[in-house]
């Protein structure tokens, strides 16, 4: 697929930024381009801390829900807590139930089914409750969408305490609060916490740290949601992170340690990408698959031979989900390019790619509708174009859309609104109902109104400068590496060189997934260099531009012509005790 290049290149003064923090020029550059454009900011970057966290009663209402949990349990009242089904409302969940069960409260706890109640909280909940004797709902991680039920709540008698993270839906002009007692939103009007950017976890956390809830406990569960629900890596986000991961290392909670050795991790080398893609997408399967109490039951859980047999469980399913998306996303990519490349056939065009719908819309019969969100996200990546993945539910189609920064998913889905018998979502994905006979006529009209132009579809590759390999130091790797957690908002460094010599491409891996490429600069300096990307496409596309007689050599290790461009993360590679400087490839020009 297209790219576009461009060199990030913030103002400020690189070398001032250098003396200040006694690190090289290249990881100073790095830091401006990160908007870490005074000293302030940069101390707390790089020493994140307690202080880095801003005051919770800062957040709007959040004070006034506190009262109101308080009073509930000093009261003994029933309280039913709303969580969600995913890290973030799981974790929500967690801690909430866990606090309020301290205060003596009557609480319990219902997470949506997936499948079965859809996101939220709804109306057969609240008759649930009703039902239960319960007297407050308390809401996390949802709600804020949610007025119609919210108010049929109230008309039923009950408190409710609502604390969420997404989007304040918006009416003529005018954001549409639900009619709770009390909303804890940091994107309501009048919001006066300085960083809105917090997951619903940490929203539920800043809550209860009103409560007088002591923070330490809490915070491995609040980095886990941030970072499993992808929030911005700035501000207090990173602190949370890292103070969250320091805990977590240390942690004696019984669900989550079975959770980690289940995995064969340990405790005390839990990393970002631990959280991230093992332990995190372990406590998503159960919502996906089959009910999120499951993951909740051992978070709750403190019998080590009870949380031990319930982490392999968890660990099953999410290797079921694993096997689930990847037969699913191999079988979207191969209907995706059989298309195209029968329209190139016809017109007799070698550039299949360009046949490619702007707006991906792949309907997969027999996929489970928990993992076609996911799939639409690894086709999204493939194609850099939206991409919307369509499956059976019943007599109707469910499907989920993932899309790109210059394509509004939800503003676009709005204007053929009468396809769907059910949909939402924001700009970057969205989720939709339809009959079936609308598939071809959703598929047309979302492609006739898109607007996107070759270059808009090309993906954007964010470059913090061009740096050749040579410059490339186990001192420079150590100053990157303080940099760290790094995700969304604070992405690792991407340096990028050009006119690269393939003198040898390595297939390698079990499952043949990785590509070890001996490259050659533009001076003569040998480096070795990984990558884990769509090493087919690379194939392919060096066949089509160089010939397949050069692919076959570059194979070999013969003399060659092939010259590529690349994208890079520099990286120490350890074999047999010898530490070297290797360059992992994020994106290739061919």
């Amino acid at each position: 697929m297209k790219q576009n290049w461009v060199i990030i290149n913030k103002k400020g003064d690189v070398k001032a930024v250098a003396r200040e923090q006694g690190i090289s020029e290249i990881t100073a550059r790095v830091l401006l381009n990160r908007d870490l454009d005074t000293k302030d900011k940069r101390d707390v970057y790089l020493h994140p801390s307690v202080c880095g966290l801003r005051d919770p009663k800062l957040l709007k209402n959040a004070e006034l829900a506190a009262k109101l949990l308080n009073d509930a349990a000093e009261a003994h009242q029933s309280i039913c807590i709303v969580g969600d089904y995913d890290v973030d409302g799981i974790t929500s969940t967690y801690i909430l139930y866990r606090a309020l069960k301290k205060r003596g409260a009557e609480v319990s706890f219902r997470i949506p089914d997936r499948i079965a109640d859809g996101y939220g909280i709804n109306k057969n909940i609240v008759d649930e409750a009703l039902e239960n004797k319960v007297d407050l709902l308390l809401t996390c991680d949802n709600g804020i969408a949610e007025s119609d039920t919210i108010a049929y709540a109230k008309e039923k008698g009950l408190k409710v305490v609502l604390t969420d993270h997404h989007e304040v839906p918006v009416k003529d002009g005018h954001q549409v609060i639900p009619p709770a007692d009390v909303t804890v939103n940091p994107h309501q009007a009048g919001e006066t916490t300085p960083f809105q950017g917090l997951c619903g976890c940490v929203v539920a956390m800043k809550v209860l740290l009103c409560m007088g809830e002591e923070l330490d406990w809490m915070l491995p569960y609040a980095a886990m949601a941030t970072l499993c629900d992808v929030m911005d890596l700035k501000d207090e986000n990173r602190s949370i992170v890292v103070l969250g991961l320091n805990e977590l290392r240390r942690t004696r909670d019984s669900g989550l340690v079975a959770l980690i050795h289940a995995n064969d991790l340990t405790v005390a080398s839990l990393s970002v990408y631990h959280i991230g893609f093992v332990v995190g997408p372990c406590l998503n399967a159960s919502g996906r698959l089959e009910t999120a109490a499951k993951a909740l039951n051992l978070l709750l859980e403190e019998d080590k031979g009870v949380a031990a047999a319930e982490a392999e469980e968890l660990v099953a399913l999410n290797n079921e989900r694993k096997a689930m998306t990847l037969a699913g996303a191999d079988r979207a990519r191969e209907i995706v390019e059989t298309v195209a490349k029968k329209q190139a056939e016809f017109y007799n065009d070698e550039n299949w790619e360009k046949y490619i719908d702007k707006v991906i819309v792949v309907y997969l019969a027999q996929c489970h509708e928990s993992v076609v969100g996911i799939i639409a996200g690894r086709l999204r990546e493939i194609f850099s174009r939206p991409v919307f993945v369509l499956t059976d539910s019943g007599n109707i189609l469910k499907g989920s859309g993932r899309s790109t920064e210059n394509f509004s998913m939800f503003e676009e889905m709005s204007k053929i609104s009468d396809v769907f018998t059910k949909f939402g979502g924001h700009p970057m994905a969205a989720g939709l109902s339809m009959e079936k006979n609308k598939l071809a006529e959703f598929q047309r009209r979302i492609n006739e109104n898109c607007k996107l132009s070759e270059d808009e579809l090309a993906r954007k590759v964010k470059i913090d400068l061009k740096l050749p390999f040579e410059k490339v130091s186990m001192e420079l790797l150590d100053e990157l590496h303080a940099l760290e957690p790094f995700g969304k908002g604070n992405e690792k460094a991407l340096f990028a060189e050009k006119d690269l010599r393939v003198e040898r491409a390595t297939v390698m891996g079990k499952n043949r997934n990785v590509l070890r490429l001996n490259l050659v600069n533009s001076t003569g300096y040998r480096v070795s260099a990984v990558y884990f990307g769509d090493i087919q496409g690379f194939f392919d596309r060096i066949s089509v531009v160089y010939g397949k007689e050069e692919c076959d050599k570059m194979l070999r290790g013969m003399g060659n012509n092939v010259r590529i461009s690349a994208t890079y993360v520099p990286d120490k590679n350890e074999y047999n005790g010898i530490v070297t400087i290797q360059a992992k490839i994020q994106d290739i020009l061919v």
